[in-house]
């Protein structure tokens, strides 16, 4: 969207200045609350009708239930002023915009300049201190009392202020342009026009979350959900327009926090009880689930063929398989913002991390110490590597993360010690259909939405390995040496651990 504004853009970048404090202290409250108790009163000041008092407006709707006030700071405007983007006309009058860490302010959003008199914020994509509403919010602030003018001076048609809002780069997906009214003096949300801001008011200093079908000035309103997505890697811009002034402008980057930021060492993976800790996945019974209601069911957990693993009931969506039978610990975990989880672990065969130390080896990756040579299981090695993924919080299915088929890889590689012929390997951990040398047939599918499993290194034994041969591979198990392995869910972060194997 270009905006032309009334000015010629050089004239409008002489106005405007980044990541500056809207008042002087004390003139705004800094510790304004939305929901005040008693909201038919003014937060500060000398009661109904008086020129000077902070008005509380409703906390639901936001409209104006003291009709004497000119000033309502509003909707989140107990967060600190600064930091905005701001355009200060010749009069003195100033109209800012900003992005914020909902409930927490500037401090994490880097106000910068990004050219041409239009103010950066960086943000975090997916929920925050409320999971249900973005991390951020936006935030606006028109002060009209240095000229002593109303809003209703700078109105045209009855709008006197408005925002657009665009996305302009990465995951946009739907997102349209949108152009809002942001105070308008009446407003009907279903409920009959009511009493919203007045055309008198001098100070407005409001901030919402960036859903903008639940902001009731908005002409999309409809108390629900829209096209914007809080998860999604994107750019927006956003502009606010005071009249006929010159636009001011903001840029918002909204990415996924750093890898690192998202990992932790030494996990659960779920809350008790939510996954069966006493799993067993050579349970007598394969052609049945373990829990739940029988086939077909999206509640049970699905048990695999303990030969080749391959799935006998193609209605579960949910497979804690090839090892999960032990306890839910110790795992190198990726939380994502949207609630989903990846996690990787080294344990003890049969017995779980109790022996292997589980510590955090730096950058996001776990460290984890096993003894080399064999274990409860003399032809196996002493450890195995296990795996979990679950895409249950977001609502999505394996397929939603895949790409040419592949949504979930292992990297395996040794960084260390006595390597010997051990490769770089790298796996498709649930192929859809699988096929060895007796037909393909179903394996996993591309419907589900839990999976756990664990498994001895050695490759070659792994029916969904590309090396399988039903076999012995490189891998040494009495080698003393350090390997890598990392968990790939599509296209996100990596999760890895190092595995330091020595003799006991």
């Amino acid at each position: 969207m270009s905006l032309e504004p009334s000015l010629a853009p050089s004239s409008c970048t002489n106005f405007i200045t980044v990541n500056e404090d809207t008042q002087e202290a004390g003139t705004l409250p800094h510790d304004f609350d939305s929901n005040y108790d008693s909201p038919m009163a003014c937060e500060t000041g000398g009661g109904e009708e008086s020129d000077s008092c902070q008005c509380v407006n409703h906390p639901d709707y936001y409209f104006l239930l003291n009709p004497g006030c000119t000033e309502f700071p509003i909707g989140g405007s107990g967060m600190v002023d600064e930091g905005f983007t701001m355009l200060t006309l010749p009069n003195g009058n100033q109209v800012g915009i900003r992005a914020a860490e909902r409930n927490v302010g500037v401090t994490n959003v880097n106000p910068t300049a990004a050219g041409n008199g239009i103010g950066s914020y960086e943000v975090q994509a997916g929920g925050g201190s409320d999971p249900d509403d973005a991390w951020w919010n936006i935030g606006w602030h028109v002060d009209l009392r240095p000229s002593g003018d109303t809003i209703e001076d700078y109105q045209t048609d009855g709008v006197g202020l408005r925002m657009t809002a665009e996305c302009i780069g990465g995951e946009c997906g739907s997102f349209g342009t949108y152009d809002f009214d942001l105070a308008p003096s009446t407003l009907g949300s279903g409920e009959g026009a009511f009493t919203y801001l007045g055309d008198d008011w001098k100070l407005l200093q409001a901030s919402q979350n960036p859903d903008f079908n639940i902001w009731p000035w908005s002409p999309l309103y409809t108390g629900g959900s829209n096209e914007f997505d809080k998860y999604a890697e994107a750019t927006y811009e956003f502009c606010l327009l005071l009249g006929d002034e010159c636009p001011v402008c903001m840029e918002v980057e909204a990415s996924n926090p750093p890898c690192d930021e998202m990992i932790t060492v030494n996990e659960n993976t779920q809350e008790a009880g939510t996954l069966p800790n006493n799993f067993n996945s050579d349970y007598d019974s394969p052609e049945t689930c373990e829990t739940g209601s029988g086939n077909g069911s999206d509640s049970c957990q699905c048990v695999n063929d303990p030969t080749y693993y391959l799935l006998t009931n193609p209605g579960c969506t949910e497979f804690p398989i090839g090892g999960s039978g032990m306890v839910d610990e110790g795992f190198t975990m990726l939380t994502l913002p949207n609630g989903n989880q990846v996690g990787i672990r080294a344990a003890e065969r049969n017995v779980g991390v109790t022996n292997v130390n589980p510590t955090a080896a730096g950058n996001g990756i776990g460290s984890y110490e096993v003894q080399a040579g064999g274990g409860s299981v003399p032809d196996d090695a002493w450890w195995n590597i296990g795996w979990h993924v679950d895409l249950r919080p977001s609502g999505d299915t394996i397929e939603d993360y895949q790409t040419d088929g592949v949504g979930l890889r292992m990297t395996a590689e040794c960084i260390g010690g006595e390597c010997g012929s051990f490769g770089t390997y790298d796996f498709d951990l649930a192929p859809s259909t699988l096929d060895f040398g007796e037909g393909a047939f179903t394996y996993l599918g591309d419907d589900w939405k839990l999976l756990q499993a664990s498994q001895n290194p050695d490759f070659n034994i792994w029916p969904w390995s590309p090396l399988y041969t039903g076999g012995s591979n490189e891998f040494d198990k009495y080698a003393e040496a350090t390997y890598e392995f990392c968990l790939l869910l599509g296209d996100e972060c990596p999760v890895c651990i190092e595995v330091v194997a020595s003799n006991p």
